[in-house]
């Protein structure tokens, strides 16, 4: 009997002492990590654009990979609405900036050129299309058979859920004046499920927001080229920002290229997101565009999509650049009558078009010829009477 008692007795001070010590652990795990992460928090801001959870799935591997680099604690903002992001960046409580191309073309300008693009998405979903989408059951296959019909847009601060279908729409020669009706939804999910009940027969929004809900009805009828589904920039006098771009585009976590669901950062560049300046221009009236002192301006006939003349030509906007010293940069007339007039006007220093509009300019203004293209898609070739023409 005392040996049982004094076993049980044994049992109970070694089960105390592992209390102790587990508590004891744990304190000096707490204590380690307090001592890890020190001064101010790195806050990390968002506009929602999708649920909390959604976001903050997205964004703490980011939080935890920032943490553990740099030992500082880093907190996520998510903002409601644009004003209230907008406030928060201008008073200097965000530090990290992940934005949708549009909205940084819009803060920046407002800002005074106060935030600078550090990295950008590449691979996988870093660059995206938009789309237009319809429901299977009512017979659009084109977006030409939904004139006169009932249309769903984001919102319009949003690149893929509005400025960009705006220009695939003028693409075609078509409009929002074409269609019966507009809305504009904040959220691009409720676009695709207003779709799908039929309160709008045509909807525009992002392709990997569209691919959740081709299972239950819906098409694309329509897609733009790909661009950067977001970027992430910075206050110009943020402290640790050369830092964290490195960490981005030199040692960064699986985990985090996982949560975005890309393959990597690479470098951003301001003029990455010119041609959504142009579409800001066009179809909102505002001139964000900027041409700092000394940049050779250099206009592009505009037969294509803004996006497209960016793919097309901006490889050579920067070989000049880089060869001859000074920054080139386009110039995307919104028609054909504006490249007339800049042209013509002399404001910009060169220019890109074909023999036709170059007879038209010269008769009024002096040109002279500096080069022709050569290659398949440069050739003009009229085969009844024999004509060939190339751009110049």
């Amino acid at each position: 009997m005392f040996k049982k008692i004094k076993n049980l007795f044994l049992v109970l001070n070694f089960f105390i002492l592992c209390l102790n010590s587990c508590n004891t652990d744990s304190k000096q795990v707490k204590k380690s990590q307090t001592n890890v992460l020190k001064g101010p928090a790195i806050v990390i801001g968002i506009l929602s654009q999708d649920s909390p959870k959604n976001i903050l799935n997205t964004l703490y591997p980011l939080k935890n990979f920032l943490e553990s680099k740099l030992k500082r604690p880093v907190k996520i903002e998510i903002s409601q609405d644009f004003n209230e992001y907008y406030q928060k960046i201008k008073n200097k409580k965000i530090d990290l900036l992940i934005l949708d191309p549009a909205t940084y073309c819009e803060i920046r300008w407002k800002l005074h050129r106060y935030i600078i693009p550090l990295v950008k998405p590449e691979g996988g979903e870093g660059e995206i299309t938009s789309v237009f989408i319809t429901k299977n059951s009512f017979h659009i296959d084109r977006i030409f058979d939904a004139i006169n019909k009932k249309s769903a847009l984001g919102d319009e601060r949003s690149s893929f859920s509005y400025l960009i279908p705006l220009s695939m729409l003028k693409d075609v020669g078509l409009s929002l004046k074409d269609f019966k009706e507009v809305a504009t939804i904040k959220n691009e999910d409720r676009i695709a499920l207003f779709v799908l009940i039929g309160e709008y027969e045509v909807g525009a929004l992002s392709e990997p927001i569209a691919n959740k809900y081709l299972k239950d009805g819906l098409k694309i009828i329509k897609k733009s080229e790909p661009t950067p589904k977001f970027l992430i920039a910075t206050r110009i006098d943020f402290e640790e920002k050369n830092k964290i771009k490195n960490l981005l585009l030199k040692d960064i976590n699986k985990d985090v290229l996982k949560a975005f669901n890309i393959e990597k950062f690479v470098f951003a560049e301001d003029r990455d997101f010119d041609y959504i300046r142009v579409l800001i221009r066009n179809f909102k009236g505002k001139d964000y565009i900027e041409y700092p002192k000394n940049t050779i301006k250099v206009a592009i006939l505009p037969l294509y999509s803004p996006l497209t003349i960016y793919k097309k030509f901006d490889p050579l906007m920067r070989y000049l650049s880089e060869k001859t010293g000074y920054e080139f940069k386009m110039v995307i007339p919104k028609n054909f009558e504006e490249f007339i007039k800049i042209v013509s006007q002399g404001k910009v220093h060169f220019s890109y078009q074909n023999p036709y509009v170059y007879a038209i300019i010269s008769k009024k203004y002096p040109l002279k010829v500096l080069a022709i293209t050569v290659g398949e898609e440069c050739v003009f070739e009229h085969k009844k009477k024999g004509l060939r023409w190339r751009y110049f």
